[in-house]
């Protein structure tokens, strides 16, 4: 029994998840350009020393997800 509500439980994810599936996918690209772009200029900064605008990257990051996140809900 328990195998079976396994299953179901696959279907009723699979179709609840197949017409977002374009759109997640898009988003979680969009998501790890912004944390490898994010990673280089942290990495910059650790060999430069220049820290003037670190805290300004971070939040950048941040609202970059939000606004990502919020498109994707919007759009979907």
């Amino acid at each position: 029994m328990y195998n079976w509500l396994k299953i179901g439980a696959f279907i009723v994810a699979d179709r609840f998840l197949d017409p977002r599936l374009k759109g997640q996918l898009v988003l979680v690209a969009f998501w790890l350009v912004v944390k490898s772009l994010h990673g280089e200029y942290r990495s910059s900064v650790a060999l430069s020393g220049d820290t003037q605008f670190l805290v300004t990257a971070a939040l950048s990051k941040i609202g970059l997800y939000v606004l990502a996140f919020a498109a994707y809900v919007l759009t979907v």
